[in-house]
């Protein structure tokens, strides 16, 4: 359970996500999750909170899949702070955090080593620690 008293729209990426998807399948599921998640009743908070994931999850999918035909680096637009830790972590920098992200571990953590809620990366996205988890 997480100190805050939400939990973030963003969790890391389920199994079977298409990761690194091309643009035709990014499209087509994104047509098939606004097609489904356009019949959601918006008096439901529950229904409208599982719409939003699934829009969101695909929104990220897209996007990444527009970046990737198009050549552009997704890291293009970051604080250059924020990519040094994120340099940091991926270089093994003894100071940065460099947890690995469940389902995405080419963005780790880049929080430093002390002790921090929950893990972040580069794009803000966070994770939660668990169990056996010391960083």
């Amino acid at each position: 359970m997480s100190d805050k008293p939400y939990e973030p729209l963003h969790a890391p990426e389920p199994e079977g996500s298409i990761g690194g998807p091309r643009l035709d399948a990014a499209l087509r599921l994104a047509r098939a999750s606004l097609a489904e998640q356009g019949a959601a009743n918006i008096h439901d908070d529950r229904a409208m909170l599982r719409a939003a994931i699934h829009l969101e999850e695909r929104l990220r999918d897209l996007v990444a899949a527009l970046d990737q035909q198009a050549g552009r680096d997704p890291l293009a637009g970051i604080d250059p702070n924020l990519l040094d830790w994120h340099q940091g972590a991926l270089a093994g920098d003894s100071v940065v955090c460099a947890f690995p992200q469940p389902g995405r571990p080419d963005y780790p953590c880049i929080g430093n080593r002390a002790y921090h809620p929950e893990h972040r990366d580069v794009f803000g996205n966070t994770w939660p620690h668990r169990g056996g988890d010391n960083r």
